[in-house]
């Protein structure tokens, strides 16, 4: 099983909601299960900010006007397996968002301020050029 992530969830996010996530089959000792995705997971910062929760895939019904849902992905024999999950996801996504920063600030390394905007600005033309690192093209 791998988890994917799925940083690019929209400006239309929920406030909170952080990232979607998929449960991704591809090493299933089960031949039926691979080539499988399970989607429906995402993860959401706490309303303390103290830490994060993964919501597991659900079906939402009504009864008697009262909202509930069925949890879709549940243990066999105890409820406290989707912890373990749980903590997977959040480790998976902090490692991604780290590597992420790690590489952009890399990137970024030596790069001065003014560099983007004269590359926005072209050769005066009207046309903007992409330059390379350090100078015009």
């Amino acid at each position: 099983m791998r988890i994917k992530i799925v940083h690019d969830i929209g400006e239309k996010a929920p406030a909170g909601k952080m990232a979607d996530v998929e449960l991704h089959f591809v090493d299933a000792v089960d031949a039926e299960l691979r080539g499988l995705r399970l989607t429906g997971f995402a993860i959401w910062e706490r309303r303390t900010r103290d830490g994060f929760n993964v919501t597991f895939p659900a079906r939402a019904y009504v009864v008697n006007g009262e909202r509930r849902s069925w949890a879709l992905l549940r243990g066999i024999a105890d409820d406290e397996r989707g912890r373990g999950l749980s903590d997977l996801i959040i480790a998976t996504w902090q490692e991604e968002r780290d590597v992420k920063s790690r590489a952009r600030s890399e990137r970024d390394v030596g790069r001065q301020p003014h560099e983007d905007a004269r590359a926005r600005q072209g050769d005066g033309d009207g046309h903007a050029y992409p330059t390379r690192r350090g100078g015009r093209r």
